[in-house]
């Protein structure tokens, strides 16, 4: 039976997007109390379903999903370029589209601008009229504010109307970068992108019983389940091992386990399975700031995740400092081969410790795989710098298997120019495998 923060929650989700969202209004037509009615209100702002926003009150907002993680919302884009919202304050957390810049005259600006687009331009009356027209939000550069006209537009309209002081050139150049960071981000495999919320999973309550329990495990098949209070607050977590010679009428929070290790939305998936690894875990809770349980992580869907997760893409956009390095290199049977370039030198122009690093841990994956096509973590490196290495050399690494088990391995790594030994690693990992 669903509490009454879960109606209030579903009907919540239910409003049209941009809909106005009243705790007096929602709590009689769903004959709540007020202060439960505000509390899941609360919730459902902290889950990204509605916003506060000033002078306009409590609205339903789309949710920018994962996959919209590139796209920018025009909140976002006010506090990259230092601006100021002048008009369209109901259109604030939409989703920019696409973008356009003002540089040519109004009849060709007018063929690459449509509704979703964000239309950079300067001090040019006529073209922000006529974008506003084609449902266009506008990001006026150069500090121009236009007429009290204009601005009653947007707002009829809800469409953003945006002030900032910087020139066209650089509002382009820092959206852009904000885009570029945005893609490396999304390249990094987070907890967002493979959990399973919460309306998909099975919960138990803290005030039900463990009789409550055996029936829940056999009707689902398994016996791990979040605990939730009334307010869908994490509390702890039951299992088989928590209920064995317990009473039937006993309550699961005297039964629960309560210290309970949680996950994040953008917590790594490569720390969260290296924790899983080494603690055993087979179900991780995944919670927002305030303890609320958004869904649950499991040792399978995990490490699938990271065997699945290609080091090699090709296309890749990103240029982190790992991909640089990852596109100069070439495998060896035994190692790797790389030709040192700007990018791994130190501030004195000698090979970096952080380049060193990288090009230890892409040897010890190749010869871990070639091996017995099993992925390792690394977990303690002890590293000996034994000659610096200048620009443009060739380097080659040597990598000895000393032990290689099911759950650890050790490698002996060293890496040459050409025939004389540089550095010395001795690498401790963790061993997992496709399930």
């Amino acid at each position: 039976m669903k509490t009454k923060h879960q109606i209030i929650l579903e009907y919540v989700k239910s409003l049209p997007i941009g809909s106005k969202i009243s705790v007096r209004q929602a709590a009689k037509e769903l004959k709540v109390s007020e202060g439960t009615a505000y509390r899941a209100i609360k919730e459902a702002e902290n889950r990204g379903f509605v916003s506060a926003i000033e002078r306009v009150g409590t609205v339903r907002i789309q949710k920018k999903e994962r996959n919209n993680i590139e796209k920018l919302s025009y909140s976002e884009i006010v506090n990259i370029v230092g601006g100021q919202l002048i008009a369209g304050r109901s259109g604030i957390h939409e989703i920019v589209q696409d973008f356009a810049i003002g540089a040519m005259d109004a009849e060709q600006v007018g063929q690459h601008i449509r509704k979703g687009t964000l239309l950079i331009v300067g001090n040019r009356p006529d073209v922000i009229a006529m974008a506003l027209e084609k449902d266009s939000a506008v990001l006026i550069a150069g500090g121009y504010v236009p007429s009290d006209e204009i601005r009653k537009m947007a707002d009829a309209k809800c469409l953003p109307l945006i002030v900032t002081p910087h020139d066209s050139f650089s509002v382009a150049h820092l959206i852009n970068r904000v885009t570029n960071d945005q893609l490396i981000k999304r390249d990094i495999v987070t907890v967002e992108s493979i959990y399973i919320p919460k309306d998909n999973i099975f919960t138990i309550n803290i005030s039900s019983t463990v009789q409550d329990w055996y029936n829940l495990q056999l009707e689902v098949g398994h016996t791990r389940f979040p605990v939730v209070n009334d307010y869908g607050k994490l509390v702890g977590i039951i299992t088989a091992r928590d209920v064995f010679l317990k009473e039937k009428d006993e309550f699961v929070r005297d039964v629960m386990e309560r210290k309970v290790y949680t996950a994040k939305l953008n917590d790594p998936v490569s720390s969260i399975g290296n924790t899983m690894l080494s603690e055993g875990f087979e179900l991780i809770p995944v919670i927002d700031d305030k303890n609320t349980l958004l869904g649950v992580v499991t040792r399978k869907i995990v490490i699938n995740s990271m065997l699945t997760n290609n080091r090699y893409q090709e296309n890749q956009s990103s240029d982190t400092f790992d991909e640089i390095i990852r596109k100069g290199i070439v495998p060896r049977a035994d190692g790797i081969q790389i030709k040192v370039i700007p990018q791994m030198l130190d501030q004195f122009g000698t090979f970096s410790r952080s380049a060193l690093l990288s090009i230890i841990d892409e040897s010890i994956h190749i010869t871990s795989y070639n091996y017995n096509k099993s992925e390792v973590l690394m977990q303690n490196v002890n590293l000996y710098f034994l000659k610096t290495v200048p620009l443009d050399r060739i380097i080659t690494s040597k990598t000895i298997i000393m032990d290689i088990g099911r759950k650890t391995a050790k490698f002996d790594v060293e890496v040459y120019d050409k025939n004389e030994l540089v550095a010395k690693a001795l690498v401790t990992c963790q061993v997992f495998q496709r399930n």
